[in-house]
């Protein structure tokens, strides 16, 4: 490279080197000695581009920097003529002299760790030297390329270093490098002449525990200005001052919207920030702290996303480069105006990720490719564009005019009429063992492009034998039977193809289905049994036939094989035929048959510990395995990902349009539908129960990781960007797989995660090849523990709190000398001895314990420390009570919660509040607030979270108390007019109902109402029925010698529940149910409308049944109308298949507890059965009823008496159509349900006219205006009314919609249907008005007050309609 722009580039610079094929090659260029210059983040040489010239060369990366690994540098500076890049992935400092043409590699300083990834993101030239944001490092970074002295700089003390992402902008202000936070909580100033760093608050109104707050920095006017990425405001930053300020974005400009800037730049003492998913330019004055929005100009859709990630300052006009966009964006900040460039000829506009660095060179910006093909020049004056190629080219290879590569390939797949040809450059690829795992991975993407016929492979004749379509049946799983006649062998292919897509948040189902299994101590994934479940009536009926012809014709291979959620369903498939094998006629007949599965990206299946988990664990790892591509996160999924961070990305990715040419993303579910639906989840209350569900999944197959890196790679670490889902695609994992096994590529190895190939490392495995197998032994351990020994049962008082910790229950002592864990899926208890520290003899030591992050903590009583209990390793630990809180008092807590990963302990006798960490280890007191009296005894019994704070209701304290543990900040409600501050045991327990409080009266006269959002507090009378003078009117006993025998939460006085009555949810909010401990009646309280309601304990003895749905009959997307007959056994006879589907993964645990309560109630006098459901609840009560039903015709005689001698029935609301056919069994039963099974309908309810009395796609189009004007009680807590839109459109997009439609009509109810009406008149249960308000007819609410307007003469006029001959009745009840 010439020192100037009038040189010619020197030979050293010309080797044409950089792979046009290349993904990611650059993402950081710098302009010295009029030249830019790129340094690599994933080809393989510094690229200088000579824009004068139109002329471009490269430079060899020099000894010690691997060039071959990916993501090496993000981030260059020039610092005195000299450039100098921080590495993100790469192991050494990249100093670097153009004029020369030298480079070389400086080591990082002590205590910054090599092989760290992602160690820094950004430099800046701060007075001569380039100072570095640490990203994963944990020190700052300092280079002086002059004398070439390299340190590290210590963060402050108040940043947490180990975080990842902690900083991805810098700037130069006046000698200080500032840095705006990304995921760390402070900013971060640096003095690099003195090797000093501090922090400074974010000030009010930028959340500090916001993730990607900021992603871009530049100093102007002497202060740091920094844009939002996912923060909500503007930051400036005055390091001379230590202050920080916020500006509000302005109008047009959606602060809640995630990823909104990426890039700024300082024009005319402006900073311009061009729009990365935001959809209006943003200029700032820090001058004058005020900010506008520019319109994107007309040619720029702002509705894309990844528009703009890099800009630059040119002649006083900010010119971005795009990434997503289709043009070039000029900004002229001085008039508020902005126009669009055309990309020139050469480069593609619709190819996503085409640049994101810019750099400005004489009025002209250069931008190199990241995804383009050529590099690009702007001339914004001349208001034009050119290109300048890059040092040499390779062809781009494409499937369908899809582009493959994410590395250069050597083997093309170029488009053809109906089907795609694969010509092997490789001569000996078919040769390979993995040759037919590969053919898999084209038979995958062959399937997901819906063609017909099969693609033609060299070396390769395929024999397509059947294609099933959820057209042809309905399901949501497609699949293929193939032959291919391989040089090794014929191979019989099944394909699997979900037509779901990982992302669709709402369809996770991450429940443990042991019905499959019949295992307690062994698991699959619910979904995907489920969906396998609907498929294997067809896939055996095809697969007996077709097995019998491939043996005939020699072939002895099966190959189960899918991508993502169809790898789910290869992995139940192989499981169901290992479990048959030998017990079924297509098992006897795969006996033959060498049985493997070969899944691409496939998420966990499996958990469990059992003898026959640990059995087909061992045959999976040697029949399975599972390719995970570098950085995609669905495999890590469920145990090895953080579920929370996971739908976040995920979220974000597609929202910047990360998806494959068979959009295989928004094709299915559109990006604002799942960035809804990932609201939506993450905001459930029991999202914390998915976490736990997550946590106990494992791979049972053997994994293969492909990866850039020739370094062994463990497969649990990765990189977590909204960019890692591109690593998910099909085409991803094809193209990686062709790289790994061609003998020209060293772009991919090949690194196996199981001990069971053994391998030395760095072996390669095929002659001229660089795919490398390495071995890891991962320790999987199985352990049975004893009866806990010393059981002392006859004592007294041993446990009194217990809690759930993923799947065990987890006792802590209150007089006992050790904690107790039970299993109850294994039906085993262990005992673990106290930790050092905590006096085993004691007694009271515990009484109070909750479940923290997987970890049981207990807060003290009488004991001296807090306990913290790991039930996964069997181990407990004591953490020091914090100061200022007396480890010798007695009675300290007798009450705690967790609350956003800390444990919240309200004070009984202690003077402080408890905040504990188990993660870390340590605990912190916060004081009482004022008007809360420390000194008090018996404060607080009761503490519960509420949407991310404690709240404590007064037991003897005399106001209600809130704790915020992120803040460490603690405030004090006063109690209402109508509560007695000053009684003595008020409330002993407290609730959530729907984000408020409530507390139904101990000793109390009232209930108590508190909503912590507003900090209001207020009573509610106890209904008349109920005497408010009686003593410890809810609980389990009277608290008269209360301070002798203090109050323990875990023995609550009332037990919560959302009122049913057998329906399964009340009006348009939950409900409060306490049941009485000296009362006489049931007490009901409404938060929501401030009423209280009292009912009579019934007299005679039913037992209920009642089921709910975690779905919703509008969540479209979730519909599966397909034919049931595996539960019929009866060709003319159905049931719905997805409620069958979601009651058989619950049929393992309720036959195994039911039968025995079932003898337990008839001990008791029960000879009545109910089962109750409202809804999708009702379709599920339903099909329990017809098992019930089932069950009297092939129970045992144990069983059969059981079952005879009880009266069942069925009693739904507005549940829609469950059963189909008119076979002799579907006649008999129907004969049945009409004589012992209700089906309500309220007046112009739709969801009972579904799925045959309604016009389906009328009732879509209708229910989803209905959501979008307003909540709808059924839909508001589960789907966003976003989402139902969202789902809605697709639905009725569908090609095969018509198809649904003929499912729907063979529906029909088969009970006594009562329609609830206001009119007199009889009318036919069909009839009615669908209108945006008839769902509000669908509200469970509703159904109960038609209920008691039909029963009491002072409500509004309510009749019940009977729509069967055998109810003779004149229209009213």
């Amino acid at each position: 490279m010439g020192a100037s722009s009038s040189l010619a580039p020197p030979p050293h610079a010309a080797a044409p080197q950089v792979r046009e094929g290349s993904v990611g090659k650059y993402v950081s260029v710098c302009h010295v000695h009029g030249m830019a210059v790129a340094v690599p983040n994933r080809a393989e040489k510094v690229l200088a581009v000579d824009p004068a010239r139109g002329q471009t060369s490269t430079i060899d990366l020099p000894v010690g920097i691997d060039a071959g690994r990916s993501y090496k540098f993000s981030s260059v500076c020039c610092v005195k003529e000299v450039l100098v890049a921080v590495p993100l992935d790469a192991e050494k400092i990249l100093v670097l002299n153009p004029s020369t043409g030298q480079a070389q590699s400086v080591d990082l300083p002590s205590g910054v760790e090599a092989s760290m990834p992602c160690k820094f993101g950004s430099v800046c030239n701060v007075n001569g030297r380039a100072v570095a944001a640490p990203s994963g490092a944990e020190k700052i970074l300092v280079v002086d390329p002059a004398d070439g002295q390299v340190w590290g700089i210590e963060l402050p003390t108040t940043i947490d270093a180990s975080k990842c992402c902690k900083y991805l902008s810098i700037c130069n202000v006046n000698g200080k490098a500032v840095m705006a936070p990304c995921n760390a909580e402070k900013i971060l100033v640096v003095d690099p002449e003195a090797s000093q760093a501090w922090a400074i608050d974010l000030p009010l109104g930028v959340d500090a525990r916001t993730e990607w707050k900021y992603f871009s920095a530049c100093g102007l006017v002497e202060r740091a200005v920094a844009v939002p990425l996912d923060a909500e405001k503007i930051l400036v930053v005055d390091p001379a001052t230590c202050q920080a300020q916020a500006i509000h974005l302005p109008a047009g400009i959606d602060a809640s919207r995630c990823d909104k800037y990426c890039s700024i730049s300082v024009v005319n003492g402006r900073a311009v920030a061009v729009p990365w998913n935001a959809k209006k330019i943003l200029v700032v004055d820090p001058a004058t702290g005020l900010a506008s929005a520019i319109d994107l100009p007309t040619g720029i859709d702002a509705r894309r996303g990844r528009k703009f990630l890099c800009a630059c300052a040119v002649n006083d006009k900010a010119v971005a480069v795009p990434s997503g966009a289709e043009k070039v964006l000029v900004v002229d900040p001085a008039t508020g105006q902005a126009s669009a460039l055309d990309l020139p000829a050469g480069i593609d506009a619709s190819r996503p990720r085409k640049y994101e660095s810019v750099c400005s060179m004489k009025g002209r910006a250069v931008a190199v490719p990241l995804d383009a093909e050529r590099v690009l020049v702007v001339d914004a004056a001349a208001g034009k564009a050119s290109t300048i190629d890059l040092p040499g080219t390779l062809p781009i290879c494409s499937m369908k005019g899809t582009v493959l590569v994410e590395q250069t390939l050597v083997t093309c797949l170029p488009a053809s009429g109906d089907c795609f040809n694969l010509t092997l450059r490789h001569r000996n690829m078919h040769r390979l063992p993995i040759f037919p795992e590969l053919v898999a991975a084209l038979l995958i993407y062959w399937v997901q492009t819906d063609e017909r016929e099969p693609p033609r492979i060299e070396y390769a004749a395929m024999h397509t034998h059947r294609q099933i379509q959820e057209a042809e049946y309905g399901s949501t799983v497609d699949f293929a039977t193939v032959t291919a006649e391989l040089p090794t062998g014929n191979v019989f292919y099944v394909v699997l193809k979900s037509n779901s897509y990982i992302l669709d948040f709402l369809s996770w189902n991450l429940e443990l289905d042991h019905a499959l299994t019949q295992d307690p101590d062994f698991f699959i994934h619910a979904g995907a049994a489920r969906a396998v479940q609907d498929a294997l009536f067809w896939l055996e009926h095809h697969l007996l036939e077709q097995l019998t012809e491939a043996w005939r014709n020699g072939t002895r291979r099966i190959i189960f094989t899918g991508h993502s959620l169809g790898g789910m369903y290869a992995a139940v498939l192989l499981f169901l035929f290992w479990k048959k094998m030998g017990s079924s006629d297509v098992g006897c007949l795969l006996c033959n048959f060498e049985v493997r599965c070969v899944t691409f990206g496939s998420p966990m299946v499996f958990g469990g510990g059992s003898q026959q988990a640990q059995d087909f664990k061992h045959f999976g790892q040697k029949r399975a395995i599972n390719y995970i591509n570098e950085n995609d996160p669905c495999p890590r999924a469920w145990g090895a990902i953080n579920l929370r961070r996971f739908v976040e990305l995920a979220a974000r990715g597609v929202e910047n349009g990360h998806f494959d040419g068979l959009r295989s993303i928004d094709g299915l579910v559109a990006s604002e539908a799942v960035t809804e639906a990932a609201r939506d989840l993450l905001s459930r209350p029991d999202f914390h129960l998915s976490e736990d569900f997550a946590k106990r999944y494992q791979h049972f197959s053997e994994l293969r990781l492909l990866s850039p890196q020739s370094q062994f790679s463990h497969w649990r670490v990765f990189r977590r960007t909204p960019d890692s889902l591109r690593d998910h695609s099909m085409l991803a994992y094809i193209s990686r797989l062709l790289s790994a096994f061609s003998a020209d590529s060293s772009d991919c190895y090949v690194h196996s995660q199981t001990a069971r190939v053994e391998q030395s490392r760095n072996v390669s495995l095929r002659t001229g090849g660089k795919a490398i197998w390495e071995s890891s032994r991962l320790a999987g351990k199985a352990t049975a523990i004893d009866l806990p020994a010393g059981d002392t049962a006859g004592r007294q008082g041993e446990y009194w709190s217990v809690c759930n910790v993923l799947g065990k229950a987890v006792a802590v002592p209150r007089n006992a000398e050790k904690i107790s864990v039970v299993d109850p899926a294994s039906g085993q208890a262990a005992a673990i001895d106290l930790p050092k520290g905590i006096d085993a003899s004691r007694r009271e030591k515990f009484v109070s314990v909750c479940s923290v992050n997987g970890k049981a903590v207990a807060v003290p009583a009488h004991a001296e420390r807090i306990l913290v209990v790991d039930p996964a390793n069997g181990q407990a630990s004591a953490i020091d009570l914090p100061e200022g809180i007396d480890a010798g008092r007695a009675g300290k807590f007798r009450s705690v919660c967790s609350v956003n990963g800390k444990a919240v302990a309200a004070p009984y006798d202690a003077e402080k509040i408890l905040i504990v960490d188990p993660a870390t280890g340590q605990a912190s007191a916060i004081d009482l607030p004022a008007g809360i009296h420390a000194s008090k005894t018996g404060k607080f019994v009761s503490v519960f979270n509420m949407n991310g704070k404690a709240v404590a209701v007064p037991y003897d304290a005399e106001k209600i108390l809130v704790v915020d543990p992120a803040t460490g900040q603690a405030s004090a409600f006063d109690l209402p007019a109508g509560i007695d501050a000053s009684t003595v045991l008020k409330f002993g327990s407290v609730c959530n109902v729907n984000g408020k409080a409530v507390a139904v009266p101990f000793d109390a006269d009232t209930i108590l109402v508190v909503d912590p959002a507003t900090g209001q507090a207020s009573a509610i009378d106890l209904p008349k029925d109920i005497d408010a003078s009686g003593v410890a009117n809810f609980g389990p006993f009277a608290m008269s010698t209360a301070r002798q025998w203090p109050f323990l939460p875990m023995l609550r006085r009332f037990w919560w529940w959302t009122l049913q009555l057998a329906m399964l949810r009340p009006s348009t909010c939950l409900q409060a149910v306490a049941v009485p401990a000296n009362a006489e009646k049931i007490l009901v309280v409404d938060p929501a409308t401030s009423q209280a309601s009292a009912i009579d304990l019934p007299t005679g003895k039913v037992l209920y049944v009642a089921l709910k749905a975690t779905s919703c009959v509008l969540d479209f997307v979730n519909w599966n109308l397909e034919s049931n007959r595996i539960m019929t056994q009866d060709a003319d006879f159905f049931v719905h298949c997805g409620a069958a589907g979601a009651l058989y993964a619950a049929s393992f645990w309720f036959e195994q507890s039911f039968l025995e309560q079932l003898k337990e109630a008839r001990k008791n006098g029960v000879r009545r059965v109910i089962c109750a459901g409202h809804s999708v609840g009702g379709m599920y009560a339903a099909l329990l009823f017809y098992s019930f039903w089932k069950k009297l015709d092939e129970a045992s005689q144990d069983v059969l008496s059981l079952l005879s001698g009880l009266d069942v029935q069925c009693v739904t609301f507005g549940s829609p159509m469950v059963f189909g056919g008119s076979s002799q069994q579907a006649r008999e039963f129907k004969d049945f349900a009409r004589k012992r099974a209700v089906n309500y309908i309220n007046e112009d309810d739709p969801c009972p006219r579904a799925w045959s009395a309604i016009n389906l796609q009328q009732f879509v189009k209708t229910a989803a205006k209905s959501v979008q004007n307003g909540p709808v009680d059924e839909v508001a807590g589960l789907v966003a009314s976003q989402v139902v839109a969202a789902a809605a459109q697709e639905v009725v997009k569908r090609q095969d919609f018509h198809l649904l439609e003929d499912f729907a009509r063979r529906y029909q109810h088969f009970a006594e249907l009562k329609v609830l009406s206001s009119e007199r008149q009889i009318n036919h249960w069909k009839e009615f008005q669908l209108t945006p308000d008839c769902l509000n007819d669908h509200a469970m609410g509703a159904y109960v007050n038609r209920l008691f307007d039909a029963f009491d003469d002072s409500r509004p006029e309510c009749h019940i309609h009977s729509q069967t001959a055998r109810v003779e009745q004149r229209g009213g009840a």
